[in-house]
C-alpha cells in the first residue's frame, strides 16, 4: 500500500501494513478481493492467486462524500474547505470529517460545523430560524464588546453612548429592548458623573486657593523683599477669597506686613547710610592690606633665595614650614625638596648596592635621610670584618692545633681557655668542634633583627635572620590532629637567611602596587585576596628597589622558620589552650576577619602569626608523597605539579589546622580573603 491501513481478504480483516507492507500467508488458488482501508482512505482489488507467491499493489485514495446545501432564505454564500460556493448548491468530492462552514448572508456573518461521511452525503438547510438566532448572538457580541472595550470615565461613557446610537439601526428586533435600556441607564451614568465632576472640580478650586492662602501666610517674611513678596501673594488670595473667616484673617495679616514693611524700608535707609561709611574705612583697611602683602611677598622672595642658597632638604623643609601653602614658591620647594630626597634615596641604594665602608662613608658625608641605616650597615660591615679576622686567628690556631696530637685540647687553650662552660666543647671530636666554632662566627644570632626602607616611601620591612641549621620536618605519628602527608624527615638547610617579621601588610603592598586588594582593610593589615603568581609580582617590583634580593620562603624554610627550634605542635609547645597569645585564629571556626599584624606573641626567633590570621604562599609544588623522597640537604619541593604550598592557618580555621607541620595547598590563580604571604630575603 502507499499508506499504512487495514487490509481485508474477501471480507475479512487479515492485519494491518506495517511500512505499507503486509504479508499474507496460506491463500487458495483463484481470485480474491482485496480491500485496505484507513480513517480517511481506502482502496479495492480483485486479483487472481495463481502462483505460490504474488505481491499486489493496493493505491489508498481519499474517502469522500457530498454536501448539499439547501436555504429557506434564497441564496447566499458558503465557504467550505477554503472553497466558496453559492448556495444552494450540492458539493462533491469533500473530504471524510468535520468540516466548518462558514457562512455569509447580506452584513451578517457566521459558522457551524458539519461532517461528512464517506460514500454519503451530508445536508445543511438554512433557515429563517437560524439567521434569526445568530443575528441575535451577533448583535448581542458587538454590544458586549462596545461595553467592555469603554473607560469608566465621561469622556469614555460619552463616546460609548455614541456608539451605541451608530448600532442601533443595525440590531435586530429582539435586541433593541435591550439596546435601549442600556442605552438609558448609560445617560443616568453621564448625568451622575458630569454632577460629581462639577463638584469635585468646586472642591479642588477652593481647596487650592486655601492652600495657597495658607502657604501665603505661612511664608518666611525675615528680609524686607521676602515681606514685599509675602504682601503681594496675600493681596491676590484676599481677592480670590468668598467671604469667609480666612478672607478676615488675610485682611488683618495684609494690614500688619504693610506696617511692617514701612518700618523695614526706614531701616533700610538707615543701614544704608551706615553702609556707605564702613566701605570707607574698608578702603582704608585694603591699603593697609596690600602694604602688609607686598611686605610679606618681600619676606617670601628672602626666604626662597636663602633656601635655594644653601639648597638642601632642610632648607626647603625649613621654608615649607615657615611661609606654608601661602608661600609664593611653596610648589617649587615641594618639588626641589622631593628631588632632592629621590637623589639622597638613590644614593644610598647605591651605597648599599656596592656594600663598602668607603661607600657608605662617603654616603654619610653628603646624605641625612638613610643616617641610621647606613649607620647599621656600616657597623655591620665591621663587624663582618672584625669575624673574617676572628675566623682568620682561628683558622690558624685549629691549623697548630691539628699539627699536634692533642687537638681539642691545643684549641680550647688558646681559642676557648679553661672555663668550665667550655668543658662539654672538649668532649667533642676535633671536627665537630670546627664546625660548631664556624657556625657560631659565620652570622647574627638566631633572630637578629635588620631593617630595611623601601626606597621613595617611608615604609620599613623589618627583617629576622633564621640561622642555617637541621631539624625534623612533619610530625610524629602521636601528634593530635596530624595529617597522613607529615611524614617525619630529616632536613638541612645550609644556608641562613632573612625572613620578615610579620606578614607583607597592605601598606607594603599599596606603596608598591598602587591598589589593595584586600577585603579587610587597614594599612597594618596583612594583604589578601592575593594569588601566587600576584606575591611573585609583588617581589619582582620589590628587587627592583635596590635593597636586596626577596623571594618566597621555600616549604622546609617556612616550617623551621615557624619551629624556631621547637619539636612541638606549636612554636611553643603542644597545648591548644595557649594559642591563643600567639595567634589569630578560629576558636569556634570561621571568625569575621584579618587582624593587625604583629599583635600577639612572637615566636622564638621574633617572627609574629607564622601561626593564624592569614595563610601564607610558599614558594614549592605541593607533592602529598614529597616527604617520602624529599632530599635532606635544602629541599625544594617536587619540580613540577598543579598547586602551591600553603602554611600556617588563618583567622578562619581551626587550631589543628595552624599548627607547625599542617600542610595546605591551592592553584597558583586561586586567592581569597585569608590568604597572604611572608617574604624571604637572600643573605648578600
Amino acid at each position: 500500500t502507499n499508506q499504512d491501513a487495514a487490509i481485508y481478504l474477501d471480507g475479512k480483516l487479515q492485519g494491518n501494513t506495517k511500512a505499507c507492507y503486509l504479508l499474507l500467508r496460506d491463500i487458495p488458488y483463484g481470485e480474491h478481493r482485496l480491500k485496505a482501508e484507513n480513517q480517511t482512505q481506502d482502496a479495492v482489488k480483485t486479483y487472481n492467486q495463481n502462483a505460490e507467491i504474488m505481491q499486489v499493489n493496493l493505491e489508498l485514495k481519499e474517502k469522500t462524500g457530498q454536501l448539499k446545501i439547501s436555504s429557506e432564505i434564497g441564496f447566499f454564500d458558503i465557504s467550505v474547505m477554503g472553497t466558496t460556493f453559492r448556495a444552494p448548491t450540492l458539493i462533491t468530492n469533500v473530504t471524510v470529517g468535520e468540516h466548518l462552514l462558514k457562512i455569509s448572508h447580506k452584513e451578517l456573518e457566521f459558522s457551524c460545523k458539519i461532517y461528512v461521511k464517506a460514500n454519503q452525503t451530508a445536508e445543511f438547510l438554512l433557515t429563517q430560524e437560524i439567521l434569526k438566532r445568530e443575528k441575535q448572538r451577533a448583535d448581542q457580541k458587538a454590544l458586549a464588546d462596545l461595553l467592555a472595550a469603554a473607560p469608566n470615565t465621561l469622556e469614555g461613557k460619552t463616546g460609548l453612548l455614541a456608539d451605541l446610537q451608530a448600532l442601533a439601526p443595525k440590531v435586530g428586533a429582539a435586541t433593541q429592548p435591550q439596546l435601549k435600556q442600556t442605552m438609558a441607564y448609560l445617560k443616568k451614568e453621564m448625568s451622575e458623573l458630569k454632577r460629581m465632576q462639577l463638584a469635585e472640580e468646586k472642591r479642588r478650586q477652593m481647596e487650592s486657593l486655601s492652600l495657597a492662602c495658607q502657604q501665603a501666610l505661612e511664608a518666611a517674611e525675615g528680609s524686607l523683599s521676602e515681606k514685599k513678596e509675602k504682601h503681594e501673594k496675600l493681596i491676590k488670595s484676599h481677592t480670590s477669597l468668598p467671604p469667609s473667616p480666612m478672607k478676615q484673617i488675610v485682611a488683618q495679616e495684609i494690614s500688619r506686613l504693610e506696617q511692617a514693611i514701612e518700618r523695614g524700608q526706614k531701616r533700610r535707609k538707615k543701614r544704608l547710610t551706615i553702609l556707605s561709611l564702613l566701605l570707607l574705612f574698608t578702603f582704608a583697611l585694603a591699603v593697609s592690606f596690600v602694604a602688609v602683602i607686598l611686605l610679606k611677598k618681600h619676606e617670601d622672595d628672602q626666604a626662597w633665595r636663602r633656601a635655594q642658597l644653601i639648597h638642601t632638604i632642610d632648607s626647603y623643609q625649613s621654608y615649607i614650614e615657615k611661609e606654608g601653602k601661602a608661600g609664593t614658591h611653596y610648589i617649587e620647594a615641594i618639588a626641589k625638596k622631593k628631588e632632592l630626597e629621590e637623589r639622597d634615596h638613590e644614593a644610598y641604594a647605591k651605597a648599599g648596592k656596592a656594600g663598602t665602608e668607603e661607600a657608605l662613608r662617603d654616603y654619610l658625608s653628603k646624605y641625612k635621610l638613610h643616617v641610621t641605616e647606613a649607620k647599621d650597615q656600616l657597623s655591620e660591615l665591621e663587624l663582618q670584618a672584625k669575624r673574617e679576622k676572628e675566623n682568620r686567628r682561628d683558622e690558624e690556631a685549629w691549623r697548630k692545633a691539628k699539627a699536634g696530637d692533642t687537638v681539642t685540647k691545643t684549641y680550647l687553650e688558646e681559642e676557648l681557655g679553661t672555663k668550665e662552660a667550655y668543658y662539654r666543647k672538649a668532649k667533642a671530636t676535633p671536627k665537630d668542634l670546627r664546625a660548631e666554632s664556624k657556625d657560631q662566627q659565620r652570622g647574627p644570632q638566631a633572630g637578629a633583627r635588620k631593617s630595611f626602607t623601601i626606597p621613595g616611601t617611608s615604609v620599613r620591612l623589618n627583617m629576622r635572620w633564621i640561622p642555617s641549621g637541621s631539624f625534623t620536618m612533619g610530625s610524629p605519628v602521636s601528634e593530635k590532629d596530624r595529617n597522613n602527608d607529615e611524614v617525619q624527615h630529616r632536613v638541612t638547610l645550609s644556608k641562613g637567611f632573612w625572613m620578615l617579621e610579620t606578614e607583607v601588610t597592605q601598606e607594603m603592598w599599596e606603596v608598591l602596587m598602587g591598589t589593595n586588594p584586600s577585603h579587610f582593610k587597614g594599612a597594618k593589615r596583612p594583604v589578601e585576596t592575593v594569588s601566587w603568581h600576584e606575591a611573585k609580582k609583588f617581589i619582582k617590583k620589590l628587587n627592583g628597589k635596590g635593597i636586596g634580593t626577596y623571594r618566597l620562603p621555600t616549604e622546609a624554610e617556612w616550617e623551621y622558620a615557624c619551629r624556631a627550634g621547637s619539636p612541638s605542635a606549636y612554636c611553643y609547645g603542644d597545648s591548644e589552650s595557649r594559642l591563643k597569645y600567639y595567634a589569630w585564629y578560629g576558636e569556634d571556626l570561621f571568625t569575621d576577619k584579618t587582624h593587625t599584624v604583629g599583635g600577639n606573641q612572637p615566636n622564638g626567633w621574633g617572627l609574629y602569626d607564622m601561626h593564624g590570621n592569614v595563610r601564607e604562599w610558599c614558594e614549592d609544588w605541593y607533592g602529598e608523597n614529597y616527604y617520602k623522597e624529599s632530599p635532606e640537604r635544602d629541599p625544594r619541593g617536587p619540580a613540577s605539579g598543579e598547586d602551591r604550598v600553603v602554611r600556617g592557618g588563618s583567622y578562619w580555621y581551626l587550631a589543628r589546622n595552624c599548627r607547625s607541620a599542617f600542610r595546605n595547598r591551592f592553584w597558583p590563580d586561586y586567592n581569597d580573603l585569608h590568604l597572604g604571604f611572608r617574604l624571604a630575603r637572600n643573605d648578600p
